[in-house]
């Protein structure tokens, strides 16, 4: 039998967790297009999400938000769920989504994480993991534990806590921006700010998920925190860096920040090797962070140029960095930990947006104003090449709906 006929209708409603609907992926998979992007257009008003859709995301143009789904959060999906996605919704809900034949769309059920406590108004796109078409991940940043939900039936697997990680009163905390696939497992991070966000702390936990058992390993470091991004080097170590945040909290405000860093997780390990490397010693002290995947050893690195926009001695407000296109890329050889800019590369904005597509990555490049936002494919030599350009801020999620074997 058919694998999508033995699907059946589902609601479900036990221990205050709700969800409802199975349905046929594989019909959804022949009308879906082949991405999905998860966009905030602001107005004086405020953010309105969308979802916007292509088919190739190399073409310079601008896709307008005409045919575009409006939502109110964030996107998930792999090409694993056969061309079925979710968005986020107000209280603690994924809304999933499905295509009809003629290309539209239609709600498809939904499942709600509010009986566990978790009603976050944002869901960064790493924080929901497909590792299955009926297996799922969902991080919970506010109390630093993780929801083991099916994303067919909709139901709520098994709540696992991790009494380790989370903040304290006062404090606020928040998974990784990148989630490292190694083998069976999931490895990411925990990181820690204060509650207004004016200062970054010296901690990070590491997250070592096995995806078979559900089994979680934790160790904690105090070398080096805001740990955001992390890649896989040749050796099979975890290299994870901290962020342009930290960097320029750092600068302006040293005592609310530390040294710019990198940490290692050697092969095969769920530990923080001891120590950290200083992103200012490859930069000649300019404040650096976000490590972006490219190529085999080697990395882009978001590094502020001090040199034309110049840092005033009495600055107090962390504008003067983070405000600016002042932020150009410096590639790193991660072999033998060196570093040089690429002067090809234009000027940026200091929050960085990656995406990993199967082998592909993509970095997000702003408009000024924040109009719009454009995709460059990471290479393994220069710098990122420009494709599609799509209106407002992509944060809320690039993902591939399709498998690339099929596009």
């Amino acid at each position: 039998m058919n694998t999508s006929s033995q699907w059946t209708l589902v609601c479900l409603v036990a221990l205050g967790l709700s969800s409802c609907s199975e349905t046929d992926a594989d019909s959804t998979f022949v009308a879906a297009p082949n991405y999905g992007l998860g966009t905030n257009a602001f107005t004086s008003e405020g953010a309105n999400p969308f979802v916007a859709f292509a088919d190739d995301l190399s073409e310079e143009r601008r896709l307008t938000l005409d045919d575009a789904l409006e939502v109110n959060g964030g996107l998930f999906s792999s090409p694993l769920l056969g061309g079925l996605f979710f968005t986020q919704e107000e209280g603690g809900v994924l809304q999933r989504w499905r295509f009809l034949e003629d290309g539209s769309l239609e709600p498809d059920g939904r499942i709600s994480f509010a009986g566990l406590g978790l009603s976050a108004p944002f869901l960064r796109p790493s924080h929901v993991q497909f590792v299955a078409r009926d297996k799922a991940y969902l991080l919970d940043n506010a109390f630093g534990g993780i929801v083991v939900w099916n994303p067919r039936t909709l139901e709520i697997i098994r709540n696992i806590e991790i009494p380790e990680v989370g903040p304290a009163e006062g404090e606020f905390g928040e998974f990784s921006l990148s989630v490292v696939r190694r083998n069976d497992e999931l490895v990411f991070t925990y990181h820690y700010s204060s509650a207004d966000g004016d200062s970054v702390f010296r901690r990070a936990d590491l997250v070592v998920l096995d995806v078979t058992t559900d089994e979680v390993q934790v160790d904690t470091t105090t070398a080096c925190g805001d740990l955001r991004f992390g890649l896989v080097v040749t050796s099979g170590d975890i290299v994870w860096a901290s962020s342009t945040r930290a960097a320029g909290i750092h600068r302006v405000i040293p005592q609310n920040s530390f040294e710019p860093c990198m940490v290692t997780v050697p092969q095969g390990t769920a530990r923080f090797e001891e120590g950290a490397a200083s992103l200012l010693a490859l930069t000649d002290g300019a404040p650096a962070g976000a490590l972006i995947p490219a190529g085999e050893d080697r990395a882009l690195l978001s590094v502020f140029d001090e040199d034309r926009f110049p840092i005033p001695d009495d600055a107090a407000d962390t504008s003067v960095i983070f405000g600016p296109l002042a932020w150009r890329w410096w590639e790193v050889d991660l072999s033998d930990m060196t570093a040089n800019l690429l002067p090809e590369s234009e000027y940026f904005s200091s929050g960085t947006i990656s995406y990993e597509i199967g082998e592909d990555v993509y970095v997000i490049s702003l408009s000024e104003d924040f109009a719009s936002s454009t995709l460059a494919l990471v290479q393994p030599e220069g710098v990122p090449v420009s494709g599609l350009s799509v209106v407002g801020v992509l944060n809320n999620g690039l993902v591939a709906l399709r498998d690339q074997a099929t596009m």
